[in-house]
């Protein structure tokens, strides 16, 4: 994928999550999902990885319902949430001040350190052309798998 591809895709996809994040009313509606549908994702993600007392990098982390579904059944987690989109990540520190989260694409980031689990639950809702090409492209030091 050309650089220009990848990056008119990854435009795309934030200005797709930045309108979402300004223009729809209720939390699940910004995220495009039912809370039933991500709570299932949720639950698939916990009994999949056991990630209580482990770090998790979310991305795409939206609003960081990963967080509060976690928070919520005891599970105590080292949590950083990674967005594109500046509004959702605005909102998500409107809604939880204390945790990390940050703006930026994941291919360029450096976090500084190393996460036990790095999870992308919710990011495959904006169809994009070839989004696995993008997502590659943008991460080639990462590894994808579908499950």
């Amino acid at each position: 994928m050309s650089g220009a591809n990848l990056r008119s895709s990854l435009d795309r996809v934030r200005d797709h999550w930045d309108r979402s994040a300004r223009e729809r009313e209720g939390e699940h509606a910004k995220v495009d999902t039912s809370p039933g549908a991500q709570v299932l994702r949720f639950r698939v993600f916990v009994e999949a990885t056991a990630p209580g007392g482990r770090s998790v990098l979310d991305v795409g982390c939206g609003l960081a319902h990963l967080h509060d579904h976690l928070a919520s059944r005891s599970i105590d987690v080292d949590y950083t949430g990674i967005d594109l989109s500046p509004e959702m990540v605005a909102r998500a520190r409107s809604r939880r001040p204390h945790l990390r989260l940050e703006c930026a694409e994941l291919g360029s980031w450096d976090p500084g350190r190393r996460f036990d689990l790095v999870v992308a639950v919710g990011i495959h809702n904006v169809r994009v052309p070839r989004g696995w090409d993008v997502l590659a492209a943008d991460n080639p030091r990462l590894v994808f798998a579908r499950i």
